[in-house]
């Protein structure tokens, strides 16, 4: 028996009985599709097969065993379809294997990529508030949690996904989603996916999730020739006034006290809050 499509052939359910046991009876076998990808259990229906109508998916006849087969298979039919319709009513990431768990009660994970994110970055929150973590780093994190969001939304139309629908294909799709929707460059993007890779390193040393979804994907970086300052360029920048923002001062002061002095500017900006706490005490 074979369901009416839903969203136009993104969804499927199918009957079938094979190979005959050692009753002589052959098993009835669900098979469901969601865009292509299949998720297969067995029944407890057996079938005689005299009765099996294979092509069609139903038992024929009027007898007992007929009718008792049919109306399993009415009702798992109808069960599995209201299944898919909630979780497209309820706009979530829908594939087989999750209908045919909910189906069949096998309880499902609750976790999830941005719940993960979320505790990850509450606790980069802690360290960013007790200067243990640089304010560029705890930012990377949050935009990178952002940018996730903004890809399921627009891109999957869900809030969130099951970690076991992470895959190759949602890894592409999400790189081609900054490159494309913000104009990043490889190594700004790459960046942003290394980060999200660390949360799913995570979840795999939690035994959250078992398959790698980043393996063949590739994180390296291009190689940049960086770009340096001359003599000259470097005392414009040591001249420069900015009357409009005396603020800034303090900024350019920094960076050339880092050009002389070859401290990165996060180190130089945690310097300064320690030296701040000293003279408060």
């Amino acid at each position: 028996m074979k369901s009416s499509n839903v969203s136009r052939n993104t969804f499927r359910i199918l009957f079938y009985a094979k190979p005959i046991n050692k009753t002589g009876k052959l098993p009835l076998t669900v098979r469901i599709t969601v865009n292509g990808e299949r998720a297969v259990f067995k029944t407890t229906s057996e079938a005689s097969p005299d009765i099996w109508d294979q092509k069609r998916g139903i038992a024929i006849g009027r007898s007992n065993e007929a009718l008792t087969n049919n109306t399993e298979i009415q009702n798992i039919n109808a069960k599995i379809t209201t299944i898919y319709n909630r979780m497209k009513l309820a706009e979530e990431h829908i594939t087989a294997e999750k209908i045919k768990n909910e189906l069949l009660g096998r309880v499902q994970s609750s976790h999830t990529p941005l719940k993960l994110f979320r505790e990850h970055n509450e606790r980069e929150e802690i360290l960013f508030k007790a200067n243990k973590r640089a304010a560029s780093t705890y930012k990377r994190y949050l935009l990178t949690y952002r940018r996730i969001e903004t890809y399921l939304k627009q891109v999957h139309h869900v809030t969130d996904i099951a970690l076991s629908d992470l895959n190759y294909h949602f890894i592409c799709g999400f790189a081609a989603f900054l490159y494309g929707n913000y104009a990043m460059e490889r190594n700004s993007a790459i960046k942003l996916i290394q980060i999200f890779r660390k949360i799913i390193i995570e979840a795999i040393r939690n035994d959250y999730i078992r398959k790698d979804p980043f393996v063949g994907f590739s994180l390296a970086l291009d190689s940049v020739d960086p770009a340096f300052l001359n003599e000259q360029e470097l005392i414009t920048i040591m001249q420069r006034e900015f009357y409009n923002a005396p603020y800034l001062d303090l900024t350019r002061d920094m960076f050339v006290f880092s050009c002389f002095t070859g401290l990165a500017f996060c180190d130089i900006q945690k310097s300064k809050k320690r030296n701040h706490k000293k003279l408060r005490r």
